[in-house]
């Protein structure tokens, strides 16, 4: 899918999404009071020399105060709310592939939710399942924080776009075909932010201006990713000479190794397994490489540890890799081998995950045997 359709499609089910989660939604405020009523007990609950007696009324006025809460809410309209935001999950699902698994998460959330409310309708003073269900509010809370920053994130790389087909002058233009597939808006966000990086790092190299000649997208095609930017010419030449350099590596020492590599990091290593050196005076003004390599080694030091992790980033998955018009590839048996381990190390951001709210704080809440166990050992005391 051509980037731009996917940026407005996408983002149009966002902000249909979000009026759910902005707008006065039933449930967001049946949610706000319980989650009010919780604080409130975990802050009386936890002071310092709270008696058992105390924290026995502390906890019964709170199981109270969300049993009221309960009976006073129209919970027929918090499930109607609740359903319309799965249905728009749903829509969200056939028309932007991207969010595919987040809202693949956050339904599935949704429909825990509701059958741990119907209970709660059954059992209002039941004070492990309202922790339960201030839990998965909290992680749908979370979710919908996650595609806010989905929002953003098409924000930006929308502005970045410019389907102009022609680089400016003193531009160069960089096609990339990558083979591995998208999974999520996180992915994609990560593999352009690496782009941008091992740009940004290559221009502090040569010592061009990059808000003179920034990074800039032209073309982007989803699924797997293709993408076509320009940037500087000498500065595009390097990073098409490096990500050349960094695939065969990777692919040569599968092939010897039978094992995932990484990109060496250190200068030393990349001069003898890249020949960086060469590249960096063949490119560069003589001025401006016997600068980097006597006065500025440890700016040539960070900018190689960064374009190589990033570099890294992007091709670790790759078993095919087009640079313009020149396809770099493992060949049968080690494709599919290559693959499968590649698999086994997917980084985080490739597919979504449910972030991890901070946890409801917890009290176990008293029972009666301790009061009456203490009761017992005074008696006996006396």
């Amino acid at each position: 899918m051509n980037f731009k359709d996917m940026n407005d499609q996408t983002h149009q089910v966002l902000t249909e999404l979000m009026q759910h989660r902005l707008g006065k939604s039933p449930f967001w405020g049946f949610y706000q009071k319980i989650r009010k009523q919780h604080r409130e007990y975990f802050a009386e609950a936890k002071k310092e020399n709270v008696s058992e007696n105390k924290f026995q009324n502390i906890h019964q006025n709170f199981v109270g105060q969300v049993n009221g809460i309960v009976q006073q809410t129209d919970l027929g309209r918090v499930f109607v709310s609740l359903h319309e935001q799965t249905e728009a999950l749903k829509e969200a699902l056939g028309q932007a592939p991207l969010l595919k698994e987040g809202a693949e998460n956050l339904l599935s959330e949704l429909e825990e939710l509701w059958g741990r409310l119907t209970e709660l309708m059954r059992k209002p003073q039941h004070f492990p399942l309202i922790i339960d269900i201030l839990d998965r509010c909290e992680r749908i809370e979370q979710q919908f924080l996650y595609f806010e920053n989905c929002q953003r994130f098409l924000a930006n790389a929308g502005e970045l776009l410019n389907e102009s087909t022609e680089p400016p002058e003193n531009f160069a233009v960089i096609d990339l075909g990558f083979s591995a597939e998208i999974r999520s808006l996180a992915d994609l966000n990560f593999r352009l932010n690496s782009l941008q990086v091992v740009y940004t790092e290559t221009c502090l190299l040569f010592g061009v201006k990059e808000t003179e000649f920034p990074l800039t997208v032209s073309k982007v095609e989803t699924g797997s990713l293709w993408s076509r930017l320009f940037g500087e010419s000498k500065v595009i030449d390097f990073i098409i000479w490096f990500f050349k350099g960094g695939i065969r590596y990777l692919h040569r020492t599968f092939t010897v190794e039978g094992k995932l590599a990484r990109i060496p990091v250190d200068v030393q290593t990349l001069g003898q397994q890249l020949d960086l050196h060469r590249k960096l005076k063949e490119l560069l003004p003589e001025d401006r490489y016997s600068t980097l390599v006597t006065e500025q080694r440890e700016v040539l030091a960070k900018s190689c540890v960064l374009i190589a992790k990033h570099t890294q980033n992007l091709l670790e998955r790759e078993a095919k890799l087009r640079i313009d018009s020149e396809v770099l590839q493992l060949e049968y048996p080690y494709h599919e081998k290559y693959l499968k381990a590649a698999a086994k190390q997917l980084p985080e951001h490739s597919t979504f995950k449910v972030i991890e709210p901070e946890s409801v704080e917890k009290i176990v809440p008293p029972s009666d045997k301790p009061i009456k166990e203490k009761a017992s050992e005074d008696q006996q005391e006396n």
